[in-house]
């Protein structure tokens, strides 16, 4: 058993991201290194305190709620939230005793503000990119050669008076529509 937990200690310590083994009124039981930064708490420490205390009020009630759901259903969950801007997802998985009752959820957050702001910027630009060509009443396309694809812009579909991938973009009839 000792072996066997300090395995799974590095298993889960080999992800930067917080994952912990917690009771459903929040009580850590096993934690790694990832959520032990992410409280700024050692992880030595963690194991019995309850995780809601972190946490501001408004966002410790959200929290719960979405643990009462895996409670219910009985299913895995995920939802996203943000803290003190850090914009993550949640992964909840319900743990059954021997009797079938769910005594543990095993969390996997994983931090997403990144990719959430490349995103935002994505659409930006691509906004950007859309009006400007509305405005002028220019279209753009790109043609990549080793996979044979040709890609419009959304302007460039308009101008033709087709939907925007109506015809998927590696189809031979997108590319004659496309030469016509």
């Amino acid at each position: 058993l000792r072996q066997t937990r300090q395995d799974l200690l590095a298993i889960i310590n080999a992800s930067p991201e917080a994952i912990f083994l917690m009771r459903p009124d929040g009580t850590v039981i096993l934690a790694n290194e990832g959520l032990a930064r992410r409280v700024r708490t050692p992880v030595k420490q963690l194991a019995g305190l309850n995780l809601y205390s972190f946490l501001s009020p408004r966002l410790a009630a959200a929290r719960r709620r979405q643990v009462e759901h895996v409670l219910h259903t009985r299913h895995p969950h995920h939802f996203q939230d943000e803290r003190d801007g850090l914009i993550t997802e949640h992964y909840l998985y319900p743990v059954e005793d021997g009797a079938g009752t769910i005594s543990h959820l095993a969390i996997f957050a994983l931090d997403i503000t990144r990719r959430t702001q490349a995103e935002t910027a994505l659409r930006r630009s691509r906004d950007l990119l859309n009006a400007s060509q509305r405005l002028t009443r220019s279209g753009g396309w790109e043609w990549d050669v080793p996979t044979q694809t040709l890609t419009w812009t959304e302007e460039t579909y308009r101008l033709h008076g087709l939907a925007p991938l109506a015809v998927p973009i590696e189809a031979e009839e997108h590319i004659q529509q496309s030469l016509a």
